[in-house]
């Protein structure tokens, strides 16, 4: 794999240390959530309908840390089903690890769904660890079919907020009774800009690969057209990293 190096905010060219890196995504004490994105030079979030080709080992070496300092992975349900999403498990060193730092063995899986339309694949029905480790939480609507929450409830706690849209608000603040207060949310767009509009965003972790899509395919954000209800948001750079010409970035949302 590439050398990952710093940039900014100082760099001197060296490769970071694992302990390094983990140090430049801290865990805050209080509850948090963190996007995770990757997107092409111009902007697309997929190439061919998925994200796969924009990735590369510096972006898998964050994505597997910034998994394994969270409580909960929240994804939205069109997502999983174009990117193939199953619940994360840990292999036995990184469970160790999560220990050691005071989480559980593994994140639980969160999805966002209105309608429903998911397998029990989905949330992992194929493989019984899944209960053991983490059960999946399904977020979804009062409105939705309650034969398709009856598929689901052996594999995953089904949670109903909000009438015909699901309740975000409602549904951070249930994650957040519940224990799980550091949030990672890799997307999709329409999630991602529904939780930016609601103000529950706190941090913008982007992997610009150096690639020229040429494509139409959404950005990251998508769905919340700017209003005087929805400015934008304001973004603070923590720091940027570089790998074979892969650029990664954090960025908080300024206060």
């Amino acid at each position: 794999m590439s050398a990952i190096t710093q940039l900014l905010p100082r760099g001197d060219g060296s490769e970071l240390a694992p302990a390094q890196l983990e140090e430049l995504y801290p865990v805050p004490e209080r509850p948090w959530l963190r996007m995770n994105f990757t997107s092409s030079v111009d902007g697309a979030v997929t190439v061919d309908g998925v994200s796969a080709p924009l990735s590369g080992d510096a972006d898998k070496t964050v994505f597997k840390h910034l998994r394994d300092s969270c409580d909960a992975v929240l994804i939205g349900a069109q997502t999983v089903r174009r990117e193939g999403c199953r619940p994360p498990l840990p292999n036995s060193v990184r469970q160790a690890m999560r220990r050691s730092r005071g989480l559980a063995p593994a994140p639980r899986l969160v999805i966002v769904s209105g309608s429903l339309h998911l397998e029990p694949e989905a949330v992992g029905a194929a493989d019984p660890r899944v209960l053991e480790v983490a059960r999946p939480i399904v977020f979804t609507t009062e409105s939705s079919d309650p034969t398709r929450r009856a598929r689901l409830t052996p594999y995953a706690e089904v949670v109903c907020l909000g009438a015909d849209t699901v309740d975000l608000v409602a549904a951070v603040a249930w994650l957040h009774r519940h224990g799980l207060r550091q949030l990672l949310c890799e997307g999709g767009p329409h999630l991602f800009g529904r939780l930016a509009a609601l103000g529950l965003v706190d941090e913008l972790c982007l992997t610009v690969s150096p690639l020229l899509a040429l494509n139409d395919a959404m950005r990251v954000i998508a769905g919340q057209p700017g209003t005087p209800e929805h400015p934008p948001l304001q973004l603070r750079l923590a720091h940027v990293l570089h790998s074979a010409g892969v650029l990664l970035t954090r960025y908080l949302v300024a206060e």
